[in-house]
């Protein structure tokens, strides 16, 4: 097939900078039409109805740049009004100094107004206006949106009007195009095209046309589900994890989203200070972002909001959330009169308890796990006009509540004769000793009051707060035991003998633990396991597991294996359990379970055991004696086969 001089046969795909005019970023060769004469002039406008979007890749030229000839589109004569043929565009060269090589111009506008959008040539245009090209008649610009081409009409806006009703004008005297009434789908890059008469195509500038688009709303979602903004309240529960995310509808460019979190007052005006742990998620979408938030007590009555800001807005739209965080009981008792001050036979005493929950739960009196020897009253008060003796006993409240039923720790009342009023003054001198009884659950939380001084616990008095009162929170085992105030100043170190210890039961379900979950034996080694438990009520059984075997402690030793008798863990209520290895052997790999059963429940714990081999270790003392067997068991075998 015979080929024009001007065309050639190798053919490139091309990937052009972003903006361009083609966002897909390649354009196609076409064979070249010779138009074989000159355009005609007309005095009226004509418009195409068939756009199509340019073709996906182009020829190099090997010309050098002098020899690239800039178009004169620019310079056609003014009453020229030209129809654009999209559809029928013929294009045998690109050239490539004709590219466009800065960012778009961004153009910002209202909807239904009126822009202009330049068709910047860049340093084509100076060449345009050089008096040797003058003569040059091209076909007028034509614009593409988002890489397609648009319909539109040509004309020269100074002296003509379109009178047609069509919204894309271009302008034959500099290449711009005119949108009237513009609308939010005109959004978008914008890229016009010049073609020579030696079929040259010139790419602009491209534009960035930005329609503005109020949004119409923010709203919030909680697991995929959009909420209901007339019902801000969200009920949570303590502990658990919110993961909330905030869309907003509409906007153009996207909105602008930011969240924030607004503690109550009543958590702000508290002793503690909640940690600022409303994490922000990664956004996946410009009109969506995320936030998660790990629900804490003093969260309740705290306000999410996720606030939208746009260019159109004056004031900023938000959405919000009120959390209802449900949450357990915690008791705080009272006494009247304080804690400290010995009761005594004809006394008026009164006890407090208080529930702090929500929903809020009524407390119960008991003593000794039955009902107080005086009628409670609303308020939770247990009043003793003269207390006696026999009132003595183990005092706690409890409350029924929707997520169960929870008891405070026990208070002793200890009601003295009056005789013993000798006794009490010489345990103010620190000559007798006594100490307050507490007892409170694993996991609860108790509050010891002290005037002032340093608290210190167990027998070697470590320190452990002060001063003022020492608040315990989700109590453990190793936390039992007795404590003791005492002033910082030994001037008043007699006086303050007066406060008397308090000594803390912890009792619950067993406690199992570990010192690792995760051990590695050499091969051969002696090995022991340990793993520390806590029990209160004390523990009734005491097991080691292996997918094989039971071990109980104290018991014989089996494939290497023995639990050794319990031992005292250094706290009160805690214990240690060893399971020694007394040649560590492959088969002894895999997973060992520890359990442990009392009164209040069982608890168990795992350790992975891992068996390598040691360097310079061998199998052969452990393959010798089934060599053996195997050896005899041949032999038996023979010798019966060559019995007569």
């Amino acid at each position: 097939m015979a080929k024009d001089e001007n065309t050639f046969t190798d053919t490139l795909t091309l990937h052009l900078p972003v903006g361009s005019v083609n966002e897909a970023g390649v354009f196609t060769l076409r064979e070249r039409q010779e138009s074989g004469g000159k355009r005609s002039k007309r005095t009226t406008t004509t418009t195409t109805s068939s756009p199509t979007s340019t073709a996906a890749s182009l020829n190099l030229l090997t010309e050098s740049d002098e020899d690239v000839v800039e178009p004169a589109a620019l310079l056609a004569p003014e009453d020229a009004a030209w129809r654009t043929e999209s559809s029928n565009v013929s294009v045998d060269t690109v050239s490539l100094s004709a590219l466009p090589t800065q960012p778009p111009v961004e153009l910002v506008v209202k909807p239904l107004s009126k822009v202009v959008l330049p068709c910047d040539l860049e340093g084509n245009y100076t060449r345009l206006l050089m008096p040797a090209v003058r003569s040059y008649r091209i076909r007028p610009a034509s614009w593409l949106h988002e890489g397609v081409a648009v319909d539109m009409i040509t004309i020269d806006t100074r002296t003509e009007m379109s009178g047609t009703g069509h919204r894309y004008i271009g302008d034959s005297s500099t290449a711009a195009l005119h949108i009237d009434n513009v609308r939010l789908e005109d959004d978008g890059i914008w890229t016009c095209q010049l073609e020579d008469d030696q079929g040259k195509l010139l790419v602009g500038r491209p534009v960035k046309l930005v329609v503005l688009d109020a949004p119409r709303g923010t709203y919030l979602l909680i697991d995929g589900r959009r909420l209901d903004p007339g019902n801000q309240f969200v009920p949570v529960k303590e502990g658990s994890e919110l993961t909330l995310e905030c869309a907003a509808e509409g906007g153009n460019p996207a909105p602008v989203l930011a969240w924030g979190m607004t503690l109550s007052q009543a958590t702000l005006d508290g002793p503690e200070q909640l940690p600022d742990n409303l994490t922000i998620v990664p956004a996946t979408s410009p009109i969506r972002t995320g936030a998660h938030l790990k629900v804490l007590r003093g969260h309740h009555n705290a306000t999410i909001i996720c606030v939208a800001r746009h260019i159109t807005l004056a004031i900023p739209m938000n959405a919000s959330i009120l959390l209802d965080v449900q949450y357990m009981p915690s008791f705080t008792m009272t006494r009247l009169p304080g804690f400290g001050i010995p009761i005594v036979e004809g006394m008026s005493v009164s006890l407090k308890c208080e529930v702090d929950s929500n929903p809020s739960s009524v407390p119960i009196w008991k003593r000794n796990d039955e009902p107080p020897p005086v009628e409670q009253s609303d308020d939770g008060w247990l009043n003793f006009t003269k207390i006696s003796q026999a009132e003595s006993g183990w005092y706690k409240c409890y409350t029924r509540h929707m997520l169960g039923i929870f008891s405070s720790i026990g208070y002793f009342l200890n009601v003295r004769y009056n005789t013993e009023i000798e006794t009490e003054a010489e345990a103010l001198n620190g000559e007798a000793t006594d100490s307050r009884k507490m007892e409170v659950q694993i996991g609860g939380a108790v509050t010891l009051e002290c005037d002032g001084g340093c608290w210190g616990h167990g027998p070697g008095m470590d320190p452990v707060g002060g001063p003022g009162h020492l608040a315990l929170s989700r109590v453990v085992y190793q936390e039992a035991g007795e404590y003791r105030c005492v002033s910082p100043d030994p001037k008043q170190q007699d006086s303050w003998r007066a406060q008397l210890p308090y000594h803390i039961k912890v009792t619950g379900r067993p406690m199992v633990h570990p010192l690792t979950q995760t051990m590695t034996m050499n091969e051969g080694d002696k090995f022991d396991v340990i793993v520390e438990f806590c029990a209160e009520p004390s523990y009734t059984k005491v097991l080691w597991m292996s997918e094989e075997r039971v071990y109980v402690p104290g018991g014989e030793l089996r494939d290497g294996v023995q639990a050794l008798l319990i031992e005292d863990g250094g706290a009160e209520a805690c214990h240690r359990s060893i399971l020694r290895f007394e040649r560590v052997q492959r088969s002894h790999a895999g997973e060992w379970l520890l359990l442990v059963r009392s009164p209040e429940g069982l608890a168990d714990a795992s350790v992975s055991l891992n068996v390598t081999l040691a360097a310079g270790y061998s199998h052969s003392n452990n393959i010798a004696p089934d060599m053996t067997r195997l050896l005899i068991c041949l032999i038996i075998g023979f010798i019966l086969r060559t019995r007569p």
